[in-house]
């Protein structure tokens, strides 16, 4: 790869650096959390919503999990090292009025391939407002 041609302009290299530590901080604190401080947390009980966006595929994952070495269907490369990740809304509690999918609390979930194997880990984005929902 040629260096030289990987001109960026101090304008872009400021928000790209200032969007980089943005995204650090915040998942250090809403993301990362010690494993000490999560288990603390009072998990809420399933619960079920007749609304499209709370059904089926879309419904809330109610429980944090790490599953390691899951079983494969077929066969993963064994040079195929990385994670997906995807984030989306999940609520906590069930809520009363739910007018948009996005809105609310939210859930990261990842996968990890290494070696030929897969894991798979979900963890709720622990903002300060579903902290003291958790908290109750």
């Amino acid at each position: 790869m040629n260096h030289q041609n990987l001109k960026l302009s101090r304008r872009n290299f400021l928000k790209t650096t200032a969007l980089a530590s943005f995204f650090a901080s915040i998942s250090s604190h809403y993301i990362f959390t010690p494993p000490a401080v999560r288990k603390e947390l009072n998990y809420t009980e399933e619960w079920s919503s007749n609304h499209l966006f709370l059904q089926g595929i879309n419904a809330p994952v109610f429980k944090e999990v790490d599953l390691n070495n899951l079983k494969i269907t077929g066969e993963i490369p064994s040079d195929l090292s990385g994670i997906y990740m995807r984030n989306g809304p999940n609520p906590f509690l069930k809520p009363s009025n739910y007018n948009y999918p996005l809105e609310g609390d939210g859930m990261i979930h990842a996968v990890y391939f290494k070696d030929g194997k897969v894991n798979y880990r979900n963890r709720w984005i622990l903002t300060d407002s579903l902290l003291q929902e958790m908290k109750g």
